[in-house]
């Protein structure tokens, strides 16, 4: 266990012990909850309606019928950096505009002081029964 140990170290990864010549790895469990601060709040607040309207001009990203884990790096200014999907929607043409749409995302607010990144973030399908998050354009 000690070499599996060495070689996870900084990675965020534990092996466990299941069985006398079995482990598994999985993710670290925190130690404690990271809260948020009401700054930090609003900011993802911002980020999360930004990203809403970026998808929302789009012809293969505004229906939301898809979920999806992205993975973000912002400027200084908010503007993104880096953009990352942990994943597919299972549409080719779709993951590139989600990535594309991303990349063009710059927040009117700066990210505040101390915020964690990279920013991971679920884009889930729109509620049941609501026809669409979108304003009419």
């Amino acid at each position: 266990m000690l070499a599996l140990d060495k070689l996870l170290l900084g990675t965020g990864l534990v092996g466990r012990r299941t069985d006398v010549d079995a482990v598994t790895v999985t993710v670290r469990p925190q130690e404690k909850t990271e809260q948020l601060s009401e700054q930090q709040r609003m900011f993802l607040g911002h980020l999360q309606a930004g990203i809403i309207d970026e998808l929302c001009k789009g012809v293969e990203t505004k229906d939301r019928d898809y979920r999806l884990a992205v993975q973000l790096w912002l400027t200084d200014y908010g503007a993104v950096r880096r953009a990352s999907l942990l994943g597919s929607t299972g549409n080719f043409r779709r993951d590139d505009a989600i990535a594309q749409a991303l990349q063009r995302l710059n927040v009117t607010e700066r990210p505040p002081p101390g915020l964690r990144q990279p920013l991971t973030m679920a884009l889930l399908p729109r509620e049941p029964g609501r026809a669409t998050d979108c304003p009419e354009r």
